[in-house]
């Protein structure tokens, strides 16, 4: 296999186990431990493994039953990109907005940086505003 393919199957091992599985302590076998994110900054998101394991954490507390889905993943010498989109009823607070009960399908964008299988560098973004209008927050 190559390295592009092994990069492929460690971002679709990512997204199976532990954000759709929630096998948080799995997450360095996909991930390593000073992964840097290049996000806007998240309050209080630890740095390396432990931030990677915060942020499904995060966002299944507000949706229990949620699932993200992979529309693209496309790899190119030691980058992948994937095009997802997440699916679920928002049943927990998000950002200071108590449950609403309204199901959400929310898309985005992740740039993944490998090195030797393990994700190394993230830069990501998500529709969340068309998230928070979906829910009734904002208007469409």
């Amino acid at each position: 296999m190559s390295s592009v393919e092994t990069n492929k199957e460690t971002i679709r091992g990512l997204i199976q186990n532990v954000w759709n599985g929630g096998d948080l302590d799995g997450v360095s076998t996909y991930v390593a431990p000073d992964i840097v994110f290049h996000d806007a900054p998240t309050p209080n998101l630890p740095p390396g493994i432990e931030g990677v394991k915060h942020i499904p954490a995060f966002w299944r507390s507000s949706f229990p039953d949620m699932e993200i889905t992979i529309d693209d993943l496309i790899g190119e010498g030691d980058m992948v990109v994937q095009r997802f989109r997440m699916r679920g009823t928002q049943n927990g607070e998000l950002m200071g907005v108590p449950p609403t009960g309204r199901f959400v399908e929310m898309e985005g964008i992740n740039f993944f940086r490998l090195k030797d299988g393990l994700l190394e560098e993230r830069w990501g973004i998500a529709d969340v505003l068309s998230a928070l209008q979906q829910m009734g927050v904002l208007p469409a």
